[in-house]
């Protein structure tokens, strides 16, 4: 994976400044008032024959290697089930478990190749899992009854791409009026021209739509209709809540408040950016606030369709931890945090509700 991508996140998983010269863990997230774990699991070593774990515990000085995660690097939520899908990619496997840390299977991914990313399509009882360092596809179909037996897998192109892209970042799946069609929206590790695209999965192939362009950091999929949204700034005078329309590749801008507006100097936000819409398309916005460049409070906002504030929770400012997907935001529209207790040495999951 390219060190570009590796900045990213660590910008949204610690901040720039810790990547540049400070602790890989860093010790400066503070922990919503009151909020306790749903459930948390241990975290592993290198002995691959450990059960009941996930990860592999590792120290800054230990890391020999800042292409691989060591601890999850995403997870997901499926409210139909009751079911949190956890990419456990040290040892290359899905597990599950109930909202109350029970666990519910275990997926053994038969791919070699390093996972970034995972999506649960439960109309399609598959799962959707992304590589690092190749611009494939691995559809995994399951039986969740079953421990997540595995029922059919393959390794899937993309087509339609102008260039091959390096490794694939995240997978979205998106909303759809038909059972038939499937869209979903990737972003590429950087390398590519594009930022990501949209595809539509069809008869076992993902053909690509649209391009995802512009400088942009981070994308997040609606549960209520086929388009991403994510933010565009300009300079420090506008920002923007952008909506893509993966089908047409319409693109449509709402100014946000000035609150979520870097400041030069005083306490202000640090970073802002969309994680998602909800069933019901409402939007939510993930921002951090600070008086100098690391976070020292964060937010989720909740917003209706005509982004009328609806709530705000207070969450962690790092997940202290590596983490490609350390916050998911269910159809339901419960939002999920997935972090490190160091001390303890666990991986924590927190459920926020609105």
């Amino acid at each position: 994976m390219k060190i570009e991508y590796r900045v990213f996140i660590f910008i949204c998983c610690i901040s720039a400044l810790s990547f540049l010269g400070a602790s890989f863990f860093s010790d400066g997230a503070q922990a919503a008032p009151d909020v306790k774990p749903i459930f948390e699991i241990p975290v592993g070593s290198d002995d691959t024959a450990e059960t009941g774990v996930a990860g592999e515990w590792v120290v800054e000085e230990e890391i020999a290697d800042y292409d691989k995660f060591y601890f999850p690097a995403a997870f997901c939520a499926d409210p139909k089930s009751g079911l949190i899908f956890v990419l456990d990619s040290a040892r290359n496997r899905i597990l599950a478990f109930s909202n109350e840390g029970k666990p519910a299977g275990e997926l053994k991914i038969p791919f070699d190749f390093p996972p970034s990313d995972l999506a649960w399509h439960a109309g399609l009882e598959t799962f959707f899992v992304v590589f690092s360092d190749r611009p494939q596809i691995a559809a995994l179909k399951v039986a969740i009854k079953e421990g997540l037996a595995l029922r059919s897998h393959k390794l899937l192109e993309l087509e339609g791409l102008s260039e091959m892209a390096p490794g694939i970042q995240n997978i979205w799946p998106c909303a759809s009026s038909s059972d038939k069609e499937n869209i979903f929206a990737l972003t590429f590790n950087s390398g590519c021209d594009s930022a990501g695209a949209s595809f539509l999965y069809a008869g076992d192939k993902f053909l690509k739509l649209h391009d995802i362009e512009g400088e942009i950091e981070y994308v997040a999929a609606s549960q209520e209709k086929p388009c991403v949204y994510m933010i565009g700034a300009n300079a420090a005078s506008k920002i923007a809540l952008v909506e893509m329309d993966l089908r047409s590749g319409k693109i449509s801008e709402t100014a946000l408040l000035n609150e979520f507006l870097s400041k030069k100097s005083g306490y202000g936000c640090v970073s802002c950016r969309s994680i998602g819409a909800d069933a019901a398309g409402n939007i939510y916005l993930e921002a951090h606030f600070s008086s100098g460049e690391i976070s020292d409070k964060a937010f989720v906002y909740k917003f209706d369709k005509n982004m009328k504030q609806l709530g705000k929770a207070e969450i962690f400012t790092s997940p202290e931890m590596l983490s490609n997907r350390y916050v998911y935001l269910d159809a339901s529209g419960a939002v999920y945090y997935m972090k490190l207790d160091i001390t303890n040495k666990k991986i924590q999951f927190y459920r926020f509700a609105f």
